[in-house]
């Protein structure tokens, strides 16, 4: 079976997540993003990068968009609330609390 070319794009850009080499994942994503600006994998994957470099404001955007299209895409809630209380936006904990009952709990 051939791989689709975007799916190969995909691949890359989550082997250089891996990598740590996270300015090419970002970069990547959004040529992406424009394209498809519902991609929850490539939504998600900019704001884990965007949070792995400490862009807290930037990377709670980016959750926002991905829980309000799938609260339960992955660990989004938990990493929406991490960044959320980085970013001392307690509006959002109390919007995900209701959702979650259990994020709360969580460390």
């Amino acid at each position: 079976m051939k791989l689709h070319p975007f799916n190969l794009r995909k691949r890359m850009i989550a082997h250089h997540y891996r990598q740590k080499q996270y300015d090419v994942v970002i970069t990547k994503t959004q040529k992406l993003l424009e394209k498809n600006s519902s991609d929850l994998f490539m939504l998600e994957l900019q704001a884990r990068a965007h949070t792995s470099l400490r862009n807290w404001e930037e990377g709670a955007k980016l959750y926002k968009l991905v829980y309000g299209i799938e609260p339960n895409y992955l660990d989004c809630a938990s990493q929406l609330a991490r960044c959320a209380v980085y970013c001392k936006d307690w509006a959002v904990l109390d919007v995900i609390s209701k959702d979650n009952r259990s994020i709360i709990g969580q460390p």
